[in-house]
This record gives structure tokens, sequence and C-alpha cells, in this order.
């Protein structure tokens, strides 16, 4: 009985340091890990959908002219990746 209840005080305490190790290296990083995960279930949905959409567009945007470049859909797609950013609250940059 006696080992049965110091065996169960071991897991217990073992998980303890577990969690706060884990609890730590979130803090540590940011949760980097959690938002590199998001990131990547995000980019999977997105390139599922877009292998399901026909390869010419519906919708041209800032087209009605032959000197159309793609600009603004560049622009579009820039303000889409600022916002997942945002989202993500992903600090890209490198802390010396």
């Amino acid at each position: 009985m006696e080992t049965e209840k110091l065996r169960a005080e071991s897991v217990r305490v073992q998980a303890d340091a577990e969690a706060e190790a884990k609890k730590k290296l979130i803090e540590a990083d940011g949760a980097l890990q959690q938002k590199l995960e998001a990131l990547i279930q995000v980019n999977q949905v997105w390139a599922e959908a877009y292998t399901q959409q026909r390869p010419t567009p519906d919708i041209i945007m800032g087209g009605g002219s032959e000197q159309y470049t793609g600009l603004e859909a560049n622009a579009f797609m820039q303000m889409l990746m600022i916002k997942l950013a945002k989202d993500l609250s992903l600090d890209l940059e490198i802390n010396q």
C-alpha cells in the first residue's frame, strides 16, 4: 500500500515537472510551436481549397485595361499575409 502511494506521488511530481517545463518553454518562445502548427494547418486548408478552384480567375482585380500587371492582386495577398501574422501575433524578427 505504501509503495503504491509513493509510486502515485512520484507520477504526480513527474507530471507536474513536465507541465511546468512545457509552460516555461511556451513562455520562452512565445508559443512559437503552437503558432507554427496553426500556420501550417491554415495553409493546408488554403492549399486544399485552392486546388478545388478553376485555374482561370472568375474575378480580375484592377483590370479594365490591357496594361494590367497584377500588382493589385499582389497587394491583396500581402495584406492577407499581414493579417495572418497579426492573427497569430507572430514576430518574425530575430532578437539578439
